[in-house]
């Protein structure tokens, strides 16, 4: 499927017949992204205007194609993308709903009131050292109260053991840590 052409310089240029795909090139820096995206996260948010374009490129496609097609057929496509986008902002604000390690104290202690109001809390562990890693959200109760804290569930290469983990109350007179002590689901 390939045709020789005289090249404006004088020699050969091979040209692949029929259509062309545009985006093509684009693959490069979407393969450069998602790699330092695996590195660490903060990377992957240069990979949201290439999805951005790539988006807005097939909505124009998509409607452009629904002009020969009846009024139904438009407004049931542009319900179905209207609910894709709500379900993708709804699953957005829950991924983004985990604790991070600019909040403050009490945040992290309303962001463990408030998951405990709604039914619970991530698994509670009690030891006398930090674990290295957790997933996000695991709350780990040092001692006997002498500090709350709880995971950011960032990635487990850090350079420090528990640098991963977040202190929310620190002392035995803290009345978070008493609550939660009876919900401990495992020791180390």
């Amino acid at each position: 499927r390939c045709a020789a052409t005289g090249g404006g310089g004088g020699g050969p240029v091979i040209r692949r017949r029929g259509p062309t795909h545009p985006h093509h090139p684009m693959v490069l820096p979407i393969g450069a992204i998602l790699i330092y995206g695996w590195i660490l996260n903060r990377f992957l948010v240069e990979f949201l205007p290439l999805l951005a374009l790539g988006a807005a490129v097939g909505l124009i496609d998509i409607f452009r194609r629904l002009d020969a097609r009846s009024a139904r057929a438009g407004w049931i496509t542009t319900g179905a993308i209207a609910l894709l986008a709500l379900f993708s902002v709804v699953a957005n604000f829950g991924i983004s709903a985990t604790p991070f390690w600019t909040w403050s104290k009490p945040q992290l202690a309303s962001y463990i009131d408030t998951q405990r109001s709604l039914g619970g809390t991530e698994p509670v562990l009690q030891g006398s050292r930090l674990p290295g890693f957790a997933p996000a959200g695991t709350i780990f109760i040092r001692g006997d109260c002498a500090g709350l804290y709880i995971s950011d569930g960032e990635s487990p290469v850090k350079v420090n053991a528990g640098e991963n983990w977040l202190p929310v109350e620190m002392g035995q007179k803290e009345h978070l840590c008493r609550e939660l002590a009876s919900e401990v689901t495992a020791t180390s």
